[in-house]
């Protein structure tokens, strides 16, 4: 694994590809109402300084993966057990991710198909792309990432052509005040999608010119960040923020209202195509962290790796249906529980202690 590098720009490809995965599909946080794009904007700027955070760790021990810097930083015990909660933690946000998408496409094209059978199909990708390594993830990314994108602006481009968005929708701003907005971007908005970031720290290593992570991540957040407000406002701008609340899939109950002339319609199958391939790579990459630390946290060679993702493919499946086949609960689990209770201990607190420990060990041993 550690001849494997990426160049910068498939490093930010996956960026992009996992900051809009679940984000630009199932629609951000409309909990702020007619202002909740204003969430996105600021959500944006506090993940660019919890990005500049990740890369501040991980300049402690640059070569290394979260899961070696927590054994160097911690001590091998307890840096272990550090490995290994992350690991879980990647594991289960991939199975998360899972079940999101396969829940979507057995609610819209696949209706009478089981879950665990939508599910088996993503997870069969998925560990083929992990077997092969992260240089096969990365260019498969910069592969898929010209259509995504121009998928993304055939679907803006066609719904203000037919005329559909009507800004008056978005006002009043703030007729709430600032308080749904702030205690929406805390937890909720900064955890998801940016705070998801801190998975690279898994890949960190992997980038040929590591001196560039900082700008290409910030770029990828900005960027990222102007996407998911762009879709935001024009999904609030269709539907109004009281509707666009109830859907289940915005962006997809958007694009269906597109009727140009009777000749351009009907274009949710490309949005279900979008939704596979952002579905794809933002499992992928969650999966591969795990694998990459399991690797690492218990010296598995390379040559047993067919196993490994073998099995642990095996068990995302297991795991996702458990947490997933009530889409209900699994939703609101993911909106009340998983941002304040799993995301900000793991992408916030425990970071914020490991910079605190690596600090005072390079002071007292420079």
């Amino acid at each position: 694994m550690g001849t494997e590098k990426i160049s910068g720009l498939q490093f930010f490809i996956m960026i992009l590809l996992l900051e809009l995965g679940s984000a630009v599909v199932l629609g951000f946080t409309f909990e702020a109402g007619s202002s909740s794009w204003l969430v996105i904007l600021l959500s944006m700027s506090a993940g660019v300084v919890l990005y500049g955070l990740f890369t501040h760790l991980s300049n402690y021990y640059p070569t290394l993966t979260l899961a070696e810097a927590a054994r160097k930083i911690t001590g091998p015990i307890i840096g272990r057990l550090i490995a290994l909660i992350y690991i879980g933690y990647f594991f289960y946000i991939a199975a998360r991710v899972l079940g999101d998408f396969s829940n979507l496409i057995q609610m819209t094209i696949l209706r009478l198909t089981p879950l665990v059978v939508v599910a088996g199909v993503f997870v069969l990708m998925v560990t083929i792309a992990s077997y092969l390594g992260v240089e096969v993830i990365a260019r498969t990314a910069e592969t898929f990432f010209p259509w995504v994108i121009f998928f993304g602006a055939l679907f803006l481009l066609f719904v203000y052509i037919d005329g559909l968005p009507d800004f008056r929708k978005l006002q009043p701003l703030l007729d709430e005040g600032w308080k749904p907005v702030l205690t929406t971007v805390f937890p909720q908005g900064l955890t998801f999608p940016f705070g998801e970031l801190i998975v690279f720290m898994m890949f960190f290593p992997y980038l040929a010119d590591s001196s560039k992570r900082t700008a290409i991540g910030v770029a990828g957040v900005i960027i990222s960040g102007v996407i998911l407000t762009i879709t935001q406002v024009t999904i609030l701008a269709v539907h109004g923020a009281e509707a666009a609340s109830l859907l289940t899939i915005p962006l997809l109950e958007t694009i269906s209202l597109v009727n140009i002339q009777d000749i351009i319609q009907r274009m949710d199958p490309l949005v279900i195509i979008t939704m596979i391939i952002l579905g794809f790579f933002k499992i992928a990459l969650f999966f591969h962290a795990a694998i990459i630390g399991l690797h690492q946290t218990f010296s598995i060679p390379r040559s047993k790796r067919i196993w490994l993702v073998s099995s642990m493919g095996a068990l995302l499946i297991v795991i996702t249906y458990l947490i997933s086949h009530d889409y209900v609960s699994h939703v609101n689990i993911g909106l009340d529980v998983v941002p304040l209770y799993v995301h900000v201990p793991l992408q916030i607190i425990l970071p914020v202690l490991l910079i605190g420990i690596a600090f005072l060990r390079h002071k007292i041993n420079p």
